[in-house]
This record gives structure tokens, C-alpha cells and sequence, in this order.
């Protein structure tokens, strides 16, 4: 084993999983492990992380491969991705793996932030457990979300009024404008029957920036008078177009949210969908066409009198500063 001490710890230089150090305070002094001085220092450094959901026992040994590093024995491995949450955490590399010292408790492993190292996918990135402290290791659910390191990263979001929509030539829904009796508020909207499947488009130009992954969707709807069942189902679906491509090509799959609503001229906001899959494999300065669709066909879908669209909000993540 190689003495270090703190002034020793750098990113080249950093206690592996199996070194320690010793720390002297107040006159007392105790082996410090790497886990324990990664968790004084607020960061914890690991080697490798996982893509996908793994079998600890035989993904964590000697010599295996994970995101393209070949793992050592010793070495530190956040494992984010499982399948079953509870196994999440920070693990060291062995003939048996298991959680590092120092980050056995849950109470440990809740609100740590992790920089990974090494790897194809994960190199130089950071991550932070979002789980908050109180629950029981390998029974309560851990969680790891990206951390962005520069402002202009991350999740965004744009809105697409229904004015800016194009109703589809064939089943598309009638544009109105409605205004409020007392204070004669005006709102445009597009009216979805409750019946015919109606379609309107949007063709969305990315920003570079765009990480050119899964989009999600909320929408934003009113409806008239009825007296019951008030139930609709919207659904949202896209395909990338590159230079010189055709633009008369089938949509990716759909994603759709559900909601409910009770009272006439009320402003409704639905839950936010599952990850859409844009079609067509999208590529820097890909054009995207948007389809937004009620789905009267769906089992929740039982408002009898149509449903007026405000419009919808798009969520995306950049993974640039600049475009």
C-alpha cells in the first residue's frame, strides 16, 4: 500500500476502493477508507457506471467490461440503471462485489453526488442520488439523476400553441377562438371530436444543442358543457426528417396521457407523458414533425362533446453550452 496523505488526492492520485488513510483529529487518529474520505471531501470518485440494468454478482469482477472500461479489483463502480432500484448505489470491484465502505447505510448513499471517471457513454460525468435519507439499504428504492455542469445543459421545454398547429387536411380538428362571458377573455383552441380521431402537426426545428433523445409532453385543454364522463386521452408522436428525406413517411410510436375534467371553461393540464421515441433516428439539423391526436377510441376517453386543445408543452435535454 502507497502513504498519501490529503495533499496527495487528486483526480491521478485519488485512495482506491481497497487503500485507506490515516486521519488524526483532536489528537486521535483512525484508518480512513477511500469511500469515507470521498464522503468528507463531498464527492465521490468512481472508475466506471453502469448503462443498463446488470447482474452485480458477475458484471462487478475482475477483468470484466462495463461502458468500455475494463474493471480492476478495487475499483469503484456506481451502479445507477437496476432494474429493481433498491440495488442502486456505489459497489467495489471483487470476486464479490459489494457496496463500498462507507456507503452501506442508506442514510450514506442519499443526496452524495458521484463523478465517474472512465467510459464510453459516462466519462466526466456527475451524478447525485435525488433519494432522500430515511429509507433502509436494499429495500428502499435509490436514485441517481444526471447533474449538468454547465447552466445551458439539461432539460428544456418549449410550448406549442394551438394556433401554431396545423390541422391535418384529412381528420383534422376546427380552429376557434372562444371568448369568456364576464371578462371577455379570449382564447384560441383547437376542437378534437369525440368520435373521429383528429390529428393536427407541428414541425419542430431542434436547436443543435438538442442530445437528440426522447421528448415527453403535457397538454393543455379545456372543454365545454356536458353533464357526464369527463374523461380524455391525448397522445403525441414525431419523426426526424433529414436533408434531401422524404416527408411522407410514417410517425414514431406514440405516447399518451389521460385526464379529466368536471367543469365547463376550466383550464386542464394533463400529467406528463412516458419518453417518446422521435422516428427515423434523428440527426443534428433534423426538421421533426409533431402530431398531436385526441384517441376517442381509448378506454379513458369518455367526454361525449369534443375536447378544445389550448396546446401542448414539449420537454427535451441539451447536452451543449452553445448551438
Amino acid at each position: 500500500m502507497v502513504d498519501k496523505t490529503i495533499g496527495d488526492l487528486t483526480a491521478a492520485t485519488a485512495l482506491t476502493g481497497a487503500e485507506s488513510m490515516e486521519v488524526e483529529q483532536g489528537g486521535n487518529s483512525r484508518e480512513t477508507t477511500a469511500a469515507e474520505v470521498a464522503r468528507l471531501s463531498g464527492i465521490v470518485r468512481v472508475r466506471a457506471a453502469t448503462t443498463a440494468n446488470i447482474t452485480i454478482s458477475t458484471a462487478l469482477n475482475n477483468a470484466d467490461s462495463l461502458d468500455g472500461v475494463t474493471l480492476a479489483t478495487g475499483d469503484l463502480v456506481l451502479v445507477k440503471d437496476q432494474s429493481t432500484t433498491n440495488q442502486n448505489g456505489i459497489y467495489e470491484v471483487g470476486a464479490s462485489p459489494a457496496r463500498v465502505a462507507g456507503f452501506t447505510a442508506y442514510n450514506q448513499i442519499a443526496g452524495v453526488v458521484v463523478q465517474v471517471m472512465e467510459g464510453t457513454v459516462n466519462a466526466d460525468r456527475m451524478y447525485m442520488c435525488t433519494s432522500n435519507q430515511g429509507g433502509t439499504i436494499d429495500s428502499t428504492a435509490l436514485a441517481f439523476s444526471r447533474i449538468y455542469t454547465d447552466a445551458a445543459f439539461g432539460r428544456r421545454h418549449f410550448p406549442i400553441k394551438a394556433g401554431d398547429f396545423v390541422p391535418r387536411i384529412t381528420n383534422g380538428p376546427a380552429f376557434g377562438i372562444i371568448e369568456m362571458a364576464t371578462n371577455k377573455n379570449n382564447y384560441e383552441y383547437l376542437a378534437f371530436d369525440a368520435t373521429t380521431q383528429e390529428f393536427a402537426d407541428y414541425l419542430w426545428f431542434p436547436p443543435p444543442s438538442w442530445d437528440l433523445g426522447t421528448i415527453t409532453f403535457k397538454a393543455r385543454w379545456f372543454h365545454p358543457s356536458t353533464t357526464t364522463n369527463f374523461g380524455v386521452a391525448w397522445q403525441l408522436a414525431g419523426i426526424a426528417m433529414s436533408d434531401n428525406e422524404t416527408m411522407d413517411v410514417a410517425l414514431g410510436t406514440v405516447q399518451t396521457v389521460t385526464d379529466t375534467g368536471g367543469t365547463t371553461s376550466r383550464h386542464y393540464v394533463t400529467s406528463e407523458s412516458s419518453a417518446i421515441t422521435v422516428g427515423g433516428t434523428p440527426a443534428a439539423g433534423d426538421a421533426v414533425l409533431l402530431r398531436v391526436a385526441r384517441v376517442p377510441a381509448n378506454g379513458s376517453d369518455t367526454m361525449a362533446v369534443d375536447a378544445y386543445l389550448h396546446g401542448i408543452d414539449v420537454f427535451y435535454t441539451e447536452n451543449a453550452v452553445t448551438d
